[in-house]
């Protein structure tokens, strides 16, 4: 057996053992070398320019989402969400939300759909302006899914405005129970 290495030439009585320490050795010395540039204070641009948002339909603020699975197969989560209106895209984009849910196997609920005014006022949007129907698969397929769509009229969004929201689902009946995935 023939081994050619980078440094000395021919190592033709290498043993294999002197061969994984000088290859351990020379992944420790690459290593610590990257690492100390990665280290090293970049002169480039030491303070990094704020993005401006301010030519987008909408910014998303905030979202959060918080998930909880049990040992029996059943799970729930919740997504709470800020975003500020710039413009009309936005408005139209968020004046109808939509979500959706397995109707066989969960629950979606409604926690909140706020609209927090320029002047500091704060709009709710009522139960009533909730729709539950059948999503737009099913509609087309109906064999197919069980699959159902919240839909919230947002009462109030106007451009400026800062909409909130916050919903829950609830898997409680899992497809494969004591197992859970998302």
């Amino acid at each position: 057996m023939e081994v050619t290495c980078l440094f000395s030439g021919m190592l033709n009585n290498c043993t294999p053992r002197m061969l994984r320490f000088l290859g351990v050795r020379s992944l420790l010395f690459l290593s610590l070398a990257a690492s100390l540039v990665a280290q090293a204070p970049s002169s480039a641009n030491p303070s990094p320019s704020k993005a401006d948002y301010s030519q987008e339909g909408f910014v998303i603020e905030q979202f959060s989402r918080k998930e909880r699975f049990e040992n029996d197969g059943t799970s729930s989560q919740e997504d709470t969400a800020r975003v500020r209106i710039q413009s009309e895209a936005g408005v139209q984009r968020y004046g109808l939300l939509s979500f959706s849910y397995p109707s066989a196997t969960g629950t979606c609920e409604i926690g909140y759909v706020r609209v927090r005014k320029t002047d500091r006022s704060l709009g709710e949007t009522p139960p009533e302006n909730v729709q539950d129907v059948a999503a737009q698969i099913t509609r087309e397929a109906p064999f197919y899914s069980d699959l159902r769509e919240k839909l919230v009229a947002v009462k109030g969004l106007n451009v400026g405005c800062v909409l909130e929201f916050r919903i829950q689902q609830h898997t409680t009946k899992p497809m494969a129970p004591g197992q859970f995935w998302t």
